[in-house]
């Protein structure tokens, strides 16, 4: 069984026809292996394993359902589809501010002023970008020349 951002498993029960079991915790594979002289046994399951964000039941069930309880990593921006200004920039408004703190740090304060100002150009055109969106639907006639919504 596999399950998508698991962080860690408070609690893990195997529910069949009314009847729930609290599946208890082995620490590996090797546990498994020298319990049941097997990792691919199937059957009603007494223990769970987390491995890499993943949960394995053992036994392996052939029916019923587990229920998880736990902690779970929120799920990957990567793969939203949504975009704006500041998804495409914060990267680099990210490394520049880095980079102002690195030369901070070997007290060279020309060159993180001229990295702290590359980020802020950045974090002004995100601004920018906001007031346009913000005031795209706004009536004409409500508009402030200057940005601001309503005059």
């Amino acid at each position: 069984m596999r399950t998508q951002s698991l962080k860690q498993a408070r609690y893990v029960e195997y529910v069949k026809q009314d009847k729930k079991i609290k599946l208890r915790p082995l620490g590996s594979m090797q546990d498994v292996y020298d319990i049941y002289g097997d990792t691919e046994i199937k059957g009603e399951p007494i223990y769970y394993i987390v491995l890499q964000g993943g949960l394995q039941i053992v036994p392996k069930p052939t029916d019923g359902v587990v229920d998880i309880y736990g902690e779970w990593y929120p799920p990957d921006v990567a793969n939203d589809n949504t975009e704006d200004t500041l998804s495409k920039e914060i990267s680099d408004i990210t490394i520049y501010l880095a980079c102002a703190e690195y030369f901070d740090f070997l007290v060279e304060p020309e060159k993180a002023e001229v990295w702290r100002a590359k980020a802020q150009i950045k974090l002004d055109k995100y601004i920018k970008e906001i007031k346009r969106q913000m005031t795209d639907d706004v009536n004409l006639f409500n508009r402030d020349p200057f940005g601001n919504l309503g005059i």
